[in-house]
């Protein structure tokens, strides 16, 4: 009497070994003696595997185990559905099985692009260029892990966000804030799959991941005067000191002071002007009014060959050159902060409240939507307590 025979296992592959000394993990299901084998779509050292199974405790290890837990699962769970079925079981059909189930279904990547589409439409722009950023780190993250470039939702687990996660930082240098910000775009497009039936499971239900607190760099008076006083023989550096001025007088971004306009600026009653513009990252309205200081450095460039040529109002270098000069004006400066966009930004907002501009007024100035946003501006420098406190002396 023949006796039937079921068996799962995983074996490495030594002679199909890369580069980093990772084997591809296969797998092969037995039925009654014959013999079928799968890739897992998982690589792994030597040192890392052992008996048909993943050592080590990393995040990384983890996941490959889960992987490999979740096709055995899936097998067992086919035969038991086969058997109960009545019909013929052998090791091509199971093997057959595991992978026609997987092409059915919405992937990750298919989900975004959903979303971009809808985002497209509607003429959010900026908002979907964020999208499509964070696809691309989905996409080498894939590519980078498990050598493809999607994923299907339903095959998402816990364990493919945390090393998403490690990766960005370890891999992409991504910042743990801006990882953070990724990872709610993310769970957006699951929100999304959820209400479109696309998924049966939340992988992000257990998922937190708290904001670090960051230091804001922020100029003083004294020293935005250091920068404005400061005689540089070099019309390139002179170019990029009166951008980077100009967006401590108006708080603008890189990206929105490049594509500054004369139709941005209108005269109000009294000869006063303002710069109306829509911002690019987050598509809301800014109000800005234009100080002398500020209309001072735009009378400068009018005639400015590039300003022409674009029919625009500043000669703004690329970002890389803007980035690398400012470097070296900080040198001449003698200021040990780093200046960029942001800072000036930020340098531009701390200087309107801690003079006593309205809180909603800096908020309409920046162009943000949410008050929280700006109120992260609102803390005084030390300088200003210092000012104000001093009079106090004597007193206390």
């Amino acid at each position: 009497m023949n006796k039937n025979t079921f068996s799962v296992i995983f074996f490495t592959k030594k002679a199909k070994e890369n580069k980093k000394g990772e084997m591809p993990i296969y797998g092969r299901i037995t039925v009654n003696g014959a013999r079928a084998e799968f890739s897992t779509q998982r690589r792994i050292t030597a040192e890392r595997w052992k008996d048909g199974k993943v050592k080590g405790k990393t995040i990384e290890s983890k996941a490959i185990q889960s992987h490999l837990d979740t096709l055995k699962n899936r097998i067992f769970t086919l035969h038991t559905q086969f058997v109960n079925e009545g019909t013929a079981i052998t090791s091509q059909k199971l093997k057959d099985s595991i992978f026609v189930k997987a092409k059915k279904g919405k992937t990750l990547i298919e989900a975004f692009e959903y979303y971009e589409n809808q985002l497209k439409e509607t003429g959010q722009i900026a908002t979907m260029k964020k999208y499509v950023t964070i696809k691309r780190h989905l996409q080498r993250f894939m590519k980078h892990q498990y050598n493809t470039e999607d994923i299907l939702l339903r095959d998402l687990e816990y364990s493919y966000i945390e090393l998403f996660v490690h990766y960005l930082k370890s891999v992409a240098n991504i910042s743990h804030n801006t990882a953070r910000r990724y990872m709610k775009q993310i769970k957006s497009i699951i929100s999304i799959s959820d209400k479109n039936n696309w998924i049966d499971k939340d992988p992000f239900k257990r998922f937190t991941m708290g904001e670090k607190p960051i230091q804001r760099i922020v100029l003083t008076v004294n020293e935005l005067r250091k920068i404005e006083n400061k005689e540089i023989d070099n019309e390139r550096l002179n170019e990029v000191k009166d951008v980077f001025l100009f967006c401590c007088y108006t708080g603008l971004s890189y990206v929105d002071v490049e594509s500054l306009t004369a139709k941005n600026i209108q005269t109000l009653e009294g000869d006063k002007q303002m710069i109306f513009t829509y911002r690019t990252k987050t598509e809301i309205k800014a109000s800005i009014f234009l100080s002398a200081k500020a209309k001072a450095i735009l009378d400068k460039y009018k005639s400015h060959p590039i300003c022409e040529e674009r029919n625009c109002l500043l000669p703004v270098k690329s970002n890389q050159k803007y980035n690398a000069y400012l470097k070296e004006i900080q040198v001449l400066c003698g200021i040990d902060k780093p200046l960029t966009t942001h800072v000036a930004r930020r340098t531009y907002a701390t200087i309107l409240l801690n003079n006593g501009v309205r809180l909603e007024t800096v908020q309409k100035s920046l162009g943000h939507s949410d008050p929280e946003q700006t109120k992260e501006y609102a803390k005084l420098l030390n300088i200003t307590i210092a000012d104000e406190v001093s009079k106090l002396d004597g007193i206390i």
